[in-house]
């Protein structure tokens, strides 16, 4: 996340509606996860709450939700267990899925 970004974050306020602090501690709490599959899904439940804080501010779009803080963490915990985030591992997982995929 740029510097510049990172100013597009500020504390939220919890209206009932979207995000709630429980999907900041499981974003936290994820990082001890070991199971990719259960990381995905709490991950994809979240994504449409970060999509509707995205749609209360004008300007707001794929960019601030994809740099939004939640989606790091849970990003880079499935960047860690499936070994991708060694970028040797995914330019040969690229090419031979890019292969197969013919």
């Amino acid at each position: 996340m740029s510097e510049e970004n990172t100013m597009k974050y500020t504390a939220p306020t919890f209206d009932g509606t979207g995000l709630a602090p429980g999907d900041y501690k499981r974003a936290v709490d994820v990082q001890d996860a070991c199971n990719l599959s259960g990381v995905v899904n709490s991950f994809s439940s979240v994504l449409s709450k970060i999509w509707e804080e995205c749609r209360k501010v004008d300007g707001r779009g794929t960019m601030w939700v994809n740099e939004h803080p939640i989606s790091i963490l849970y990003s880079s915990k499935i960047a860690s267990l499936s070994g991708s985030e060694v970028s040797a591992r995914f330019a040969k997982s690229l090419d031979m899925s890019d292969r197969w995929s013919r």
